[in-house]
């Protein structure tokens, strides 16, 4: 799935997944997390992963840094790190 995720030169970016995708080989959907630092960059993100997994049923999950730190969601969840952006440019 993470190498489907193009970073398009998006700077800091963080993709998790978790729930029964992540935890067991029998799954109905992909419960993804976007952890970020730019909205702009989140919307145009999303729409890339709703375009590439169009036949899959995919949540998807996403919060600041800030916000993801306040709620340790990644911990309480045990989500699991699958890509990480960074801008090279």
């Amino acid at each position: 799935m993470c190498e489907l995720i193009e970073p398009l030169g998006f700077n800091n970016l963080k993709f998790y997944v978790f729930g029964s995708f992540a935890n067991s080989k029998k799954f109905i959907d992909i419960d993804l997390l976007i952890v970020y630092e730019d909205y702009k960059e989140l919307q145009i993100v999303i729409k890339q992963i709703n375009r590439k997994f169009s036949k899959q049923l995919i949540h998807i999950t996403s919060f600041t840094y800030k916000e993801e730190t306040e709620l340790d969601f990644i911990q309480r969840t045990k989500s699991k790190l699958i890509k990480t952006t960074h801008n090279i440019g």
